[in-house]
């Protein structure tokens, strides 16, 4: 397809052509020849289709990870179908899976070579990287723009290359919190007790002080607490924009060349376990580390005045009371390097084709229709007006449960929005978060964070499979200085030894090859 055909169609001559391709095998991605990626250009002015007589009717299944009460799941099918028929003539089948045997079964269903169609595909669930390697995703350089035009501008090309490997894009990348900005909820009733005020946070110095007046006046509470073994200083290594890119390997976001370097050899880690031992010796940390439930049960009883948070994005701290039962302060941490993007944070949650799919140019509209139709896209985040929502405010884009329904007896509310599409276009289920019109918020976010020069980079671990898991096996002080248990001058020079004694070097020195190697094929 030349570039000025492409310019002059829209999305009903996009279903015309989808109507020949079906009808003829012609279609790139079925073949074995490599698609030639069509330009952006095509898609800013696609018209809705109104009728496709021009297509046979198909049905196009979708494979995901149920995380919430899914039983009118076909329900919420055919109510799609109605949509999806009328623009792609295509019904839809919803297949969401148990989040303990989603992996193995979906697995074993590509392996059988089952019809699928679209599936749920990202960095740690149903391994992106694995699916790409195994062949089971078809590639989507000539299918996105050709028949999801509007998809495919809404997101920059340089987003786009999170998904590729070896410069093919495999994932449909679903729009949601990219930037990476760390920082803390603050709990209202203590900031407003001590009149202390967290907004424009420039240093961890700061947080400090306020934790001291916590220590000093409230000796049944702990300033704050790593609930996660790594949660600093791999937490923090965001804040100074450490892009880890292999294991115990980062490349600083604003180092266009992109050195990768052992992370634990940094200044940047070793401020990190400085702080954490200096919050430990100051028991602004509790004395034992402590689990993610731990945590939670003691943040949910009163025990902490701050939760640390490796995504302070517009709205956390609306998710953060709905889980703790406190009003918070959202306070970002940006003073050094303003949020950024990188491939994990984008590959995050996606969706890719199967190489089973009969009809992928059909499903490639699908994609289209869950990022760019609100109403369809809504259905399968929220389920059916009046059955499983209702409107509080339309204004504002607010739902809630009917009358007589909650979340305890919902019958579909999979609390995934992020799963299905771009989640810019869901109902708010949260007064405060409509009130301040937090996607749109986040969207400026996104837009606005820097780009990882090792955007779309994706190391293959396997000639250094070996140094990795001896690296991984020498690796006993990384926990208790990241928990600021042990002494940082003492322990972090053994720890970086012990690293590079198993070969943490080699795999330095393979991401530099790599790494190398990709920036050349992509110049």
């Amino acid at each position: 397809m030349s570039e000025g055909v492409v310019k002059r169609m829209n999305r009903r001559d996009f279903l015309k052509l989808a109507g020949v391709a079906a009808a003829g095998g012609i279609l790139a991605a079925c073949s074995n020849a490599t698609p030639t990626p069509q330009p952006t250009t095509a898609v800013s002015e696609a018209e809705p289709a109104t009728a496709v007589p021009e297509l046979e009717s198909v049905d196009l299944s979708y494979y995901f990870l149920a995380w919430g009460p899914m039983e009118d799941a076909d329900m919420v099918a055919e109510a799609m179908s109605e949509i999806t028929q009328a623009e792609i003539k295509a019904n839809v089948q919803l297949v969401p899976m148990d989040w303990g045997a989603f992996n193995e079964k979906l697995q074993l269903s590509l392996g059988a070579k089952e019809p699928i169609d679209l599936m749920f595909t990202c960095n740690w669930a149903n391994d992106f990287y694995s699916n790409v390697k195994n062949g089971v995703l078809l590639p989507l350089d000539e299918l996105l723009p050709t028949y999801a035009p509007g998809y495919w501008a809404s997101i920059k090309p340089e987003v786009w290359d999170a998904a590729r490997v070896k410069g093919e894009l495999y994932g449909a990348i679903n729009e949601q919190i990219w930037a990476n900005i760390v920082g803390f909820n603050f709990r209202k009733d203590m900031l407003d007790k001590y009149n202390w005020d967290p907004e424009d946070l420039g240093s961890f110095e700061e947080v400090e002080e306020y934790f001291a007046v916590i220590k000093e006046n409230e000796p049944d509470m702990f300033p704050t607490g790593w609930f996660n073994a790594n949660e600093s200083p791999t937490l923090w290594g965001g804040y100074w924009g450490l892009d880890g890119i292999a294991p115990e390997v980062s490349t600083r976001v604003q180092d266009e060349s992109a050195e990768p370097f052992l992370s634990w050899a940094s200044d940047e880690y070793r401020q990190a376990c400085e702080i954490a031992r200096r919050w430990y010796l100051a028991a602004y940390l509790p004395p034992e580390p402590t689990t993610s439930e731990d945590f939670q049960a003691q943040m949910k009883a009163g025990k902490y005045a701050a939760v640390p948070v490796n995504s302070a994005k517009p709205g956390r701290d609306g998710e953060d009371k709905a889980k703790y039962g406190w009003d918070f302060v959202n306070a970002p941490m940006t003073p050094i390097v303003r949020p950024w993007i990188n491939t994990n944070s984008v590959i995050a949650t996606m969706n890719g084709i199967a190489y089973t799919c009969k009809h992928p140019e059909r499903a490639a509209m699908l994609l289209e229709l869950l990022n760019t139709n609100v109403d369809l896209y809504n259905l399968i985040c929220k389920g059916i007006e009046g059955t499983h929502w209702v409107w509080v405010d339309q204004s504002k884009k607010l739902i809630g449960f009917p009358e007589g329904v909650d979340a305890s007896n919902s019958r579909y509310n999979p609390n995934t929005d992020w799963m299905f599409g771009n989640q810019f276009n869901a109902y708010y289920v949260d007064a405060a978060q409509a009130e301040g019109n937090v996607w749109e918020e986040t969207r400026i976010l996104n837009e606005g964070a820097l780009v990882s020069p090792a955007m779309g980079f994706a190391f293959d671990q396997i000639p250094v499979e070996t140094q990795i898991a001896q690296v991984s096996s020498a690796s006993e002080y990384g926990q208790p200085l990241g928990q600021g248990l042990v002494d940082t001058d003492e322990y972090l020079d053994q720890h970086i030894q012990l690293l590079r004694n198993a070969g943490a070097d080699d795999i330095v020195a393979e991401a530099k090859k790599q790494l190398g190697d990709w920036r050349a094929e992509n110049a």
